[in-house]
Parts: C-alpha cells; structure tokens; sequence
C-alpha cells in the first residue's frame, strides 16, 4: 500500500487515500458563455491550471439557459 496521508500546508494530517490520480478522473465540462465576465474567469482559471475539460457553449444572451428550447 502507499501513502495514504500526507501533510498540509498548516502542518496538519490530511486523509488521501480516497483521491484518484488525475488519470482516473472524468473530464470535466464547462458550460460557460465567454461574453460573461465570471464564465471567462473560470476558462482562464482552467486554462492556466491544465485542468482538462469540454467547453459547451452557452449563448446566453439567446436565452440557452435551461436547456433545448
């Protein structure tokens, strides 16, 4: 078995056994409209941290809200 604790930045012990390597994990998908200020902040988030997601795009301004019109 291995490591299944680890220390956090506070120099507390944290459980890490229930953690999966990135390579098991799902791709996340982002469902955003670029035009809008928090949506962009969170694709640039993705972006600069390598966290591999689907963009879906979301026309906001059409009224694409919840789902087929």
């Amino acid at each position: 078995a291995g490591q299944d604790r680890t220390e956090n930045t506070k120099g507390n012990t944290v459980d890490t056994k229930h953690l999966q390597p990135a390579t098991l994990c799902t791709i996340m998908e982002l469902y955003l409209d670029l035009v809008s200020p928090p949506c962009r902040a969170v694709y640039l988030f993705a972006e600069a941290l390598k966290i591999p997601f689907e963009f879906k795009l979301v026309d906001l301004s059409a009224g694409k809200l919840n789902g087929a019109s």
